[in-house]
C-alpha cells in the first residue's frame, strides 16, 4: 500500500466526480510508474463508475480518451470498496478532524467514547457542557460529538497518555526526539 499526494489545481477541482477520480488513478500511475509496470496493481476505489474505465467502449469526451490510453500501459484491477468499509484510505477524502478520527479509531483510540470523558475531564467539562447547550464558546465548536478548539480535536485528559505512549513507542511512528513527537501529536 502506498501513499500519494496532491493538490488540485482550480482546473481540476471543477472537473466532475467521475473525472476527479479517474485523474486520481492517472497521477497515481505516473507517481508510482516504475513500481507498477509490468505487475498486476490492484486499485480499490469507493467511486463505483471507475471500475469499467477500461472496458468502457464509448468515452466522454478528449480527456478520458487521453487518460484511458495512458492507463492502458498499465495492468490494473480496479476493484469497487464501499467507503464506509474501506476506512482509513477513504479518510483521506474527509474532512481533518473526520480523518483523524478515523485514522484514531482504527489503531485502537476508540473516541466515540469521548464526549462521555469530556463530560468529567477536569480541562474539558465546562466548556463541553456550554457547547451542549447552545452557548457560544470563543475558539471551540463540537463536530460530530467531538470538541474541537482552532480546528484542533481535544483530547481528553485521560486519553493524553494512552496517545503519548503510543507516538512514543508505535514501530509505525517511533521516537524522533521530543519535538517531533509533539509535533506528530
Amino acid at each position: 500500500m502506498e501513499y500519494h499526494n496532491k493538490t488540485l489545481s482550480d482546473t481540476v477541482q471543477k472537473y466532475p466526480t467521475y473525472d476527479k477520480e479517474m485523474y486520481s488513478i492517472v497521477q497515481a500511475c505516473r507517481q508510482w510508474k516504475h513500481y507498477i509496470l509490468g505487475k498486476e496493481t490492484v486499485i480499490h476505489t469507493d467511486h463505483r463508475p471507475l471500475q469499467f474505465i477500461q472496458t468502457q467502449g464509448k468515452l466522454q469526451n478528449d480527456r478520458h480518451q487521453k487518460w484511458s490510453t495512458y492507463l492502458q500501459q498499465f495492468h490494473l484491477n480496479i476493484k469497487y470498496k464501499k467507503g464506509n468499509t474501506n476506512n482509513v484510505v477513504d479518510c483521506l477524502s474527509r474532512p481533518p478532524i473526520m480523518a483523524l478520527t478515523t485514522v484514531l479509531n482504527s489503531c485502537g483510540h476508540e473516541t466515540s467514547d469521548w464526549p462521555l470523558l469530556y463530560k468529567s475531564d477536569p480541562e474539558f467539562s465546562h466548556t463541553y457542557q456550554n457547547l451542549l447547550e447552545d452557548q457560544h464558546v470563543p475558539d471551540f465548536h463540537l463536530q460530530d460529538g467531538l470538541l474541537c478548539h482552532l480546528g484542533h480535536l481535544c483530547v481528553p485528559s485521560s486519553e493524553r497518555a494512552k496517545m503519548i505512549w503510543e507516538a512514543h513507542y508505535s514501530w509505525s511512528v517511533g521516537h524522533f526526539g521530543v519535538k517531533k513527537m509533539v509535533a506528530v501529536l
